[in-house]
C-alpha cells in the first residue's frame, strides 16, 4: 500500500521545502558556471598547444591520457577528505558548513590555473610540455573537487525531487552562461594566439570565475549538517562499500559512457570544423558561436519543459523510460545525419556540398540537445536516490561526498581518458598540422602600429592554415567521422541500457519515499495528525507515515501508475 499527501499538497511544500526562491537559486547555480568556465579552459588546452605553440601531437596525447588515470584517483581522495571535514581546523563546521571551504579554496586554485594554462614561461618542448602537465593537473583537480562540494551540497540543501528538477533548469542555464563566457575569451585565443592576448584573456578567465563563484557563499553555507558519528571507512573500503550498491554501479557506468561520449563529441568538434567543414581562423570561431547557439535553442527550452512536466510528482516515475526512448532516437538520428552526407556527397566537400553538410551538422548539434536535455534530470535524481537510501541505512552518518566523488570521477575519468585516446587517434591518423602563428609572427609587432604588418600577418596566417588543412591525409577525415557515427551511437546504447536497469523505480521509490520523510522529519507521528498543514509540513522536512490523517490510500500502482508518491530525495 502507497500512502501520500494530497496531490496538490505535496506539490506545494516539495517545491519550497528549502525556502529558496527563483533569484537564490540562481545565485548558488552559479558556482556552476564557474566551474564550466574552468572546464572550457582546461579541455581545449591540448588541442590549443598542439596548434599554436607547436606541441607534438603524440606527446601531448600521452600526457592527457596519464592526466585521465591521475585526476579520478584525486577526485576519491577529495571525496574522502570532504567527508571527513579535513579543513575543519581551518574553517569551523559550525560556522562554515561542510562544504563551503571547500568551494572558496578551490574557486582561488581554479582561477590559478585557469591564468596560467595558457601562458608557458617558454617554448622549449621540455618546459612547454611540462607547463601543460602540471598546470592541468591543478586544474583537474579543482574542478573535481568544487564539483563534489557542489553536488554535494545540493543534495543537502535539496532534499525534495520537485525541487532539485526545478533547481535542475537553473544549473541548466548557469551551465549554458558558464560555457559561453568562457568560450569567448577562448575563440579570441584561437584566432589570435598574441602574447599580449593571452595575459589580457587569461585575466578575464580569472575574474569571470571569481564573479560567478563569491556571490554564493552564504549559500554554500547552508550545507551544514553534522553526520553522524558512524565508522570511518578507509579509501579501498569506501570503494567496495559503494561499488556494492547495485543501483550505484549502474550510476556509475551510466556516468562511465556519458564521459566517454562528452569527452568524444567535446574534442571531435574542432577537428570536424576544421578538417572536414575546411574553416579556420575567424570563421571557425564564429562557427563554434553557432554551434553554441544551436546547443543553447535545443537545450534550455526542452530543459523548461521537462522542469514543468516534473512538478506533476507521479510524472518522475515516467522520466526513465522518456530519456532511455529519446535517448536511442538520438543514437538513431546522429548515425543517420552523418552517415548520409558522407555516402550522397562523396568525402572531399566543396562548393555546395560543403554548405549543405555545415547545415546537417547545425541541425544535429541542435537536435542532439533536445534529446539529451531531459538525461540530466534523471541522472541527478537517480544519484541522489542512492545516497539517500544509503543515509537511512547508515543510520544517518552523510557519505554523499564518497558516492559523489566516485560517481564524478568516473565520468570525469571516462571523459579524458576518450578525449585522450581521440586525441591520440589524430596523430595516428596522420594529423600534421602547421604552427601558422610561429611562422607568421615576424610580420608585425603588436607593440607598434603597423597597420600594413598586421594585415600582412593575417594573410600569412590565412594562407598556412589553408594549406596545412589541404595536406592532411583523408584516413584523418575518415577517423573523425566514424567517431561521429559509429562511436558516439554505441555509447549512447551502452547509456540507455545501463539507464533501463536503474532499480530504484516503481514500489521502491515509493519505500524510499516513506523512510525519507520519517528519517528527515522533526515531529512525531502525533504531531503529524496534530498539524498537517502545508506550511508546518514543508517548514519540518514532511512526515507522511502510512495510515494517518491527511493521507489518501491506494492500492499499489505499477512503477508509474496512479498514486506514485513524491519521491523524496
Amino acid at each position: 500500500v502507497l500512502c501520500m499527501l494530497d496531490d496538490a499538497e505535496v506539490e506545494r511544500f516539495s517545491a519550497t521545502a528549502s525556502g529558496h526562491g527563483g533569484y537564490r537559486k540562481l545565485r548558488f547555480a552559479l558556482t556552476y558556471s564557474a566551474i564550466f568556465v574552468g572546464l572550457v579552459v582546461v579541455h581545449p588546452a591540448k588541442d590549443f598547444y598542439v596548434e599554436k605553440f607547436g606541441a607534438h601531437p603524440l606527446a601531448m596525447g600521452a600526457l592527457f591520457f596519464v592526466i585521465s588515470f591521475c585526476a579520478p584517483l584525486a577526485e576519491i581522495v577529495s571525496g574522502r577528505l570532504q567527508d571527513q571535514e579535513a579543513l575543519g581546523w581551518l574553517f569551523p563546521v559550525e560556522k562554515w558548513g561542510r562544504k563551503a571551504p571547500w568551494l572558496l579554496t578551490h574557486i582561488c586554485l581554479l582561477c590559478v590555473g585557469a591564468g596560467a594554462v595558457y601562458l608557458p614561461p617558454s617554448r622549449h618542448p621540455v618546459v612547454l610540455h611540462a607547463w601543460f602537465f602540471f598546470v592541468s593537473l591543478v586544474l583537474f583537480w579543482s574542478i573535481s573537487t568544487c564539483t563534489i562540494a557542489f553536488e554535494s551540497a545540493r543534495h543537502e540543501i535539496y532534499r525534495y525531487n520537485e525541487e532539485r528538477s526545478s533547481f535542475e533548469i537553473w544549473c541548466k542555464f548557469a551551465t549554458v552562461l558558464g560555457m559561453f563566457s568562457g568560450v569567448l575569451p577562448l575563440l579570441v585565443l584561437l584566432a589570435n594566439s598574441a602574447f599580449v592576448l593571452r595575459i589580457l584573456m587569461a585575466c578575464v578567465f580569472v575574474v569571470l570565475i571569481i564573479v560567478f563563484a563569491f556571490q554564493a557563499t552564504p549559500i554554500w553555507m547552508e550545507a551544514s549538517s553534522l553526520t553522524s558519528t558512524a565508522r570511518r571507512l578507509s579509501v579501498v573500503e569506501g570503494l567496495r562499500d559503494t561499488w556494492s550498491n547495485v543501483a550505484f554501479r549502474h550510476i556509475c557506468f551510466v556516468r562511465l559512457f556519458e564521459g566517454c561520449y562528452q569527452g568524444i563529441q567535446s574534442t571531435n568538434l574542432l577537428y570536424y570544423l576544421t578538417y572536414v567543414l575546411k574553416l579556420h581562423g575567424s570563421r571557425r570561431s564564429g562557427f563554434v558561436v553557432l554551434v553554441g547557439m544551436c546547443n543553447l535553442v535545443g537545450e534550455l527550452p526542452m530543459a523548461y519543459v521537462v522542469s514543468k512536466f516534473l512538478t506533476v510528482h507521479r510524472n518522475t516515475y515516467r522520466l526513465q523510460a522518456a530519456v532511455a526512448t529519446a535517448r536511442v532516437m538520438n543514437a538513431a538520428a546522429t548515425v543517420a545525419l552523418f552517415a548520409l552526407p558522407t555516402v550522397l556527397l562523396g568525402e572531399d566537400l566543396d562548393g555546395t556540398e560543403l554548405w549543405v553538410a555545415t547545415v546537417v551538422f547545425l541541425l544535429w548539434q541542435a537536435g542532439s540537445r533536445v534529446l539529451q536535455a531531459p538525461f540530466t534530470f534523471f541522472k541527478v535524481g537517480a544519484q541522489c536516490w542512492v545516497v539517500d537510501e544509503d543515509i537511512i541505512s547508515q543510520s544517518g552518518a552523510r557519505r554523499e561526498g564518497v558516492f559523489m566523488s566516485v560517481a564524478s570521477a568516473m565520468q570525469n575519468f571516462s571523459r579524458a581518458l576518450a578525449a585522450a585516446l581521440c586525441f591520440l587517434g589524430y596523430g595516428l591518423a596522420g594529423l600534421k598540422p602547421r604552427d601558422c602563428d610561429l611562422q607568421c609572427e615576424e610580420l608585425w609587432d603588436p607593440f607598434t602600429d603597423d597597420q600594413d604588418g598586421l594585415l600582412l600577418m593575417k594573410e600569412c596566417i590565412h594562407q598556412c592554415q589553408s594549406a596545412s588543412i589541404a595536406e592532411q591525409p583523408a584516413a584523418l577525415q575518415w577517423y573523425i567521422r566514424v567517431l561521429y557515427m559509429g562511436v558516439l551511437p554505441a555509447l549512447e546504447l551502452l547509456v540507455v541500457f545501463h539507464t533501463l536497469a536503474f532499480p530504484i523505480k516503481g514500489a521502491r521509490l515509493a519505500e524510499l519515499y516513506r523512510q525519507q520523510a520519517s528519517s528527515f522529519g522533526h515531529v512525531s507521528v502525533e504531531e503529524v495528525n496534530d498539524s498537517m498543514s502545508p506550511s508546518s509540513v514543508g517548514a519540518a522536512h514532511p512526515v507522511v507515515p502510512p495510515g494517518k490523517k491527511g493521507i489518501r490510500v491506494a492500492p499499489a500502482p505499477e512503477p508509474e501508475g496512479a498514486c506514485a508518491p513524491l519521491p523524496v530525495s
